[in-house]
């Protein structure tokens, strides 16, 4: 027998890897550590850290992060970025600094290659590592070019590191943007209220104006201190203090949400979360759990490797968001806190007492929400589903010019394109689009940096099509036109230059899926949808091929045909089908010059088809409004507002039982058919209306589709409410 040993080889290939699973094509993540670094390296001295994003027509876009602390040698630089899993910071010998991987500023070389330029003690550095894992270094010493370039004064030290984006189908978001999500991301928040980090964007070797990046904390009041006691880590200290917001806040809990519960260590941050709560008070919580000991456990890891029973793996997940759910610390830790957090969300729960509706009723209602389970599943689907027939807005002969978007909001130095659509019968001599026939009125609000020239539609017979590049220069608002000079024919695009951009729907910046992370009831079929800017299909169609890694999920449609929609970017969706419940699958929708890639969950199902609806009557009144639809995380919730001046006579008194007096009478029931008919038909309108604006550009249109969504649902009432 013949016995071999080894060592497993760490290829260029797996460092690639490694370094993308951590930067997840997000700039952000990479500045967090290039911020984090630049604030160690100044330890408790004051001094300021600075990004600069570099946009110069016909290179990669450059993103740098400069500090005047301590520098490195170029020793020191090898010894810090060319060793995995290094103890190079001083985190694992009890410094004051964070260093939890040994690897962070090494993996960003993952948008392409990053450059480590120092100044220490009269000597420039400089460190080039590529995606690949490879490196080069050389030194000299300092030159007043090389001070100059860094910008490191006379006399100080300082570290420069520059990421070149050049790995293909990766963007970078706009300055504004980055600003708001370095100000607050969870791992960048105390550091931001403490030291001064400045952005600034040179765009075509021009700086525009520094932008200060800082957390500020939303408005809140302080709900208390508690001190926590851990199951099985006796003589742990931890800190918990709760705030409740002002004013509920917005979407699920995550690095950038106001609400959560941040656990922070002696420096770091390192998660914002409910630890796996997820009731809708949890919109008004938030709070800091200041817990020492989990630098120890990050730290003692090195040293046990698994070997203490309370410390059995790595706390800190290897991509950086956040703690392990499944570390025996993390479980104690979440015990502790929900042991007081829980509570409090119960107490913000509305009053009970405010449904009403006897024992019948709520039966009837509860029948009727079956059926409107289905009817809403169904339509919710045909909504989603691609229809050639619903494609954007198309000219006419009687309105041959249109700009798409019609109506634009763009923060300052954004950068977008429009669309021309031209109808051709109109111009039967043709159209010659020069820049001087593109206009903005007031002048500066816009520069107009380039009109492509007239070309056929991709999809449209008869329509031609050009793109208008458009940069904001100023705060206001104006409108963009095109004039064609031997028509006289027009059109117009309304245009708000904001401080942040208050676009209902961001636009894609690239091929994106429209959520990255997606989920399909197995043995079910739904659509996906993916997103692009004009900019990848400037001919008003892009074409991409999808694959599907992994058994858990059946693609049914392999190509993707995405289609400008009035909103300015194109759109395209594909059916999947749930195969394995519980597993998940990635999902790749591949251009000829991006990649998209997303994850899909199998579940199972969840309420009345896949879909649950809930109907509730309250004995309330809101102003005019009968009720409303709202989207919960289990389906759909109707309420009913019982003091609403159309309900109140019919329904009567609320008894102390729950019941109202009338609620059995056949007008009161058929008052309540067409309340809740009318909510359905109105969100539904709503709904559809934001999605296919073109289909609704009168009254008419508006009240037949009301019309029929009414028949339709109000059958499914009256057989229950009725009967």
């Amino acid at each position: 027998m013949t016995t071999n040993q080894g060592k497993i080889t760490y290829t260029g290939r797996a460092f690639a890897q490694d370094a993308e699973l951590a930067m997840s094509g997000d700039i952000v993540r990479a500045l967090v550590e290039l911020i984090t670094n630049a604030d160690d390296a100044y330890g408790q001295a004051d001094g300021d850290v600075v990004v600069e994003i570099t946009r110069n027509e016909g290179e990669p876009v450059a993103v740098s992060v400069r500090d005047n602390a301590k520098g490195l040698t170029l020793e020191e630089l090898e010894n810090c970025f060319s060793v995995l899993g290094g103890v190079t910071s001083g985190f694992a010998q009890g410094d004051d600094v964070r260093g939890l991987f040994g690897r962070g500023a090494k993996d960003t070389a993952a948008f392409g290659r990053t450059v480590f330029e120092s100044i220490k003690d009269g000597h420039y550095g400089q460190f080039e590592l590529t995606s690949e894992g490879t490196w080069t270094s050389r030194t000299s010493p300092a030159t007043s070019e090389h001070r100059s370039l860094l910008q490191i004064p006379e006399g100080s030290n300082g570290l420069v590191a520059t990421i070149f984006v050049e790995k293909h189908g990766i963007e970078i978001r706009r300055t504004p943007q980055i600003v708001e999500r370095i100000s607050n991301h969870i791992q960048l928040r105390r550091l931001t209220t403490t030291r001064l980090v400045s952005l600034q964007n040179i765009a075509d070797e021009e700086r525009r104006p520094s932008q200060v990046a800082a957390w500020e904390p939303p408005p809140s009041e302080h709900l208390g201190e508690h001190q926590l006691s851990l199951d099985g880590y006796d003589d742990v200290e931890v800190t918990l203090n709760l705030y409740k917001l002002l004013s509920s806040a917005e979407g699920r809990v995550n690095v950038y949400s106001k609400q959560g519960i941040e656990v922070r260590g002696t420096k770091a941050n390192y998660d914002n979360t409910f630890f796996g709560e997820t009731s809708p008070e949890t919109a008004w919580i938030r709070g800091t759990v200041d817990c020492p000991h989990l630098d120890h456990l990050i730290r003692d890891y090195d040293q046990t490797q698994g070997a203490d029973s309370k410390n059995p793996t790595r706390i800190l997940r290897r991509d950086r968001d956040g703690l392990d759910a499944e570390h025996p610390f993390t479980k104690a830790l979440a015990s502790a806190v929900l042991l007081i957090v829980v509570p409090i969300l119960e107490g913000l729960k509305p009053a009970q007492d405010d449904s009403g509706g006897g024992q019948e009723l709520r039966k009837d209602l509860a029948d009727a929400a079956k059926d409107l389970s289905k009817l809403l599943e169904a339509d919710l689907e045909d909504m989603d589903d691609d229809d050639p027939s619903r494609g954007g807005t198309t000219p006419t002969y009687a309105t041959p010019l249109l700009i798409i978007p019609p109506t634009l909001k763009m923060p300052p130095e954004a950068k977008r394109s429009l669309t021309l659509l031209i109808h051709d019968e109109a111009f039967p001599n043709g159209m010659d689009l020069t820049m001087e026939k593109v206009s903005t009125a007031p002048n500066e609000l816009l520069n107009i940096a380039s009109v492509t020239r007239v070309r056929p539609h991709a999809i449209y017979e008869g329509i031609s099509i050009a793109n208008i590049r458009i940069e904001a220069q100023q705060l206001g608002t104006g409108t963009l036109t095109v004039v064609d000079k031997e028509t006289g024919h027009s059109a117009t695009s309304e245009i708000s230059v904001q401080e942040t951009s208050v676009n209902p729907i961001e636009p894609p910046e690239t091929l994106e899926w429209k959520n990255e992370k997606m989920s399909v009831t197995v043995e079910k079929t739904r659509s996906v949808r993916l997103r692009a800017p004009i900019d990848l299909g400037p001919d008003g169609q892009l074409i991409c091929r999808v694959f599907i890694e992994g058994e858990a999920c059946r693609l049914e449609d392999d190509t993707i045909t995405l289609k400008q929609i009035d909103n300015g970017w194109l759109e395209g969706s594909c059916k999947i089908t749930g195969i394995i419940a519980g597993q998940s699958a990635t999902i790749t929708a591949r251009s000829e010059k991006n990649d998209a890639v997303g994850t899909i969950k199998v579940t199972v199902p969840g309420g009345i088809g896949g879909l649950g609806t809930e109907i509730v009557i309250l004995d309330i009144a809101r102003r005019d409004a009968r009720g409303r639809v709202q989207v919960t995380d289990t389906g759909h919730l109707i309420e009913v507002y019982g003091q609403h001046a159309g309900l109140i006579t019919l329904l009567g008194n609320k008894k102390a039982n729950g019941s109202f007096q009338r609620e059995q009478e056949p007008d009161t029931r058929i008052a309540l058919c067409e309340a809740i008919t009318s909510l359905i038909a109105d969100w539904l309108l709503n709904k559809e209306a934001t999605k296919y604006p073109q289909e609704f550009r009168d009254v008419d249109s508006m009240v037949a589709h009301r019309n029929k969504s009414t028949a339709r649902y109000l059958r499914a009432m009256q057989a229950s409410l009725l009967n």
